[in-house]
């Protein structure tokens, strides 16, 4: 893991999660406030941590000051802090080392789900032990 970024976590209540929800961030202003709150208000009935990965957004950034404002304030949340540009690759690879869900969520800071989809895939993955890599179908407009 990179030495140079700062991993804060906040309240864990729960040490054993189906997903992990990875977002790296870089200066996606309210997009990934949007997206933050679609995950928590469309996800039901699963045991899910996030994790967000901030690819030295400036300070001033809508979706800076939500991490630091609003999100460090969530329970099972962390939130890696990196002082330069990882790059989508390499700051997605950090927060895999350190997530702790059975499934992994590569998720973009733009996004909004119509429906309990981070269940649904979850449990696709769960009862498909050949699949090993799963997405959903993807809507524009």
């Amino acid at each position: 893991m990179s030495k140079s970024c700062e991993i804060i976590s906040t309240n864990y209540i729960a040490s054993d999660f189906d997903v992990s929800v990875i977002i790296v961030n870089y200066n996606a202003d309210k997009y990934l406030k949007e997206t933050i709150e679609n995950v928590f208000a469309k996800t039901k009935n699963i045991n899910f941590e996030l994790i967000v990965v901030d690819n030295n957004s400036n300070t001033n950034d809508l979706s800076y000051k939500f991490i630091e404002d609003e999100l460090l304030k969530q329970n099972n949340f962390t939130f890696v802090k990196s002082p330069v540009n990882l790059g989508f690759a390499k700051a997605n690879n950090i927060a895999m080392k350190i997530a702790k869900g059975r499934n992994l969520l590569i998720l973009n800071p733009d996004v909004c789900f119509h429906n309990n989809v981070i269940k649904i895939l979850s449990d696709y993955l769960d009862s498909n032990n050949n699949v090993g890599m799963i997405g959903p179908k993807v809507l524009t407009g």
